[in-house]
């Protein structure tokens, strides 16, 4: 062999050398992930322009697209009949009854006039029944040139206290004072008594009365 081949297969191989011991010098990949990686970590080699991959950047927020976001609107409530029918009790007026009511002067002059007579609380001091009183003005303003409804404060109807009671008359008119409690509708021609459930009053109640009264 020709000592100038000789000489450069040597020289070759003595590159190949230096490179494998270049090779095992660095870190020897133990997963996956450092094979595919390790043209990052490979030493650039003369006239290698190596540049690592690198990640995408995560996406910014731009505050900015906020300001054009509708705030929702807001959705009056209101209470339907089926509803409203949950919060009161309707029952009928006996004969007894109907015929005591000819004896309160401020109901029995209404009798033969096919006219509701709706009573109820116009003092008070306690937070709900000011409520009540404020929220339920509105129905008596709405029916107030109404012939069909007469409003009558109990305040100035019931005269009449347990310790007055002096005959079945006057215990049927105490009766009917209690069991209409703080509201209630006589409805005189339908010979019904319309009333809360419950004692208490309040502005959702005063709503409630709104709706029944304008369904009678």
């Amino acid at each position: 062999m020709d000592n100038r081949k000789s000489t450069n297969i040597a020289f070759i191989i003595l590159i190949l050398l230096l490179f494998v011991a270049a090779l095992k010098a660095q870190k020897t990949p133990t997963a996956l992930q450092d094979v595919v990686g390790l043209g990052q970590n490979m030493p650039q080699m003369p006239g290698m322009n190596y540049k690592p991959v690198e990640k995408d950047a995560e996406p910014q927020i731009i505050l900015r697209d906020f300001d054009t976001i509708q705030q929702p609107k807001r959705v009056k409530r209101t209470i339907d009949r089926a509803t409203a029918m949950k919060y009161i009790k309707v029952r009928p007026l006996n004969g007894t009854e109907m015929l005591a009511l000819t004896k309160v002067k401020k109901i029995s002059e209404h009798m033969n006039k096919n006219r509701k007579v709706i009573i109820y609380v116009n003092r008070g001091a306690e937070k709900d029944v000011q409520a009540f009183i404020k929220e339920f003005s509105k129905s008596r303003e709405k029916y107030r040139n109404n012939p069909d409804f007469v409003f009558i404060p109990l305040e100035t109807l019931w005269d009449l206290n347990e310790d007055d009671i002096r005959n079945s008359h006057d215990r049927v008119v105490y009766n009917l004072k209690e069991d209409c409690g703080l509201f209630c509708i006589l409805d005189l021609k339908g010979e019904k008594l319309i009333r809360l459930k419950g004692s208490a009053v309040s502005k959702k109640s005063a709503e409630i009365i709104g709706v029944i009264l304008q369904s009678l």
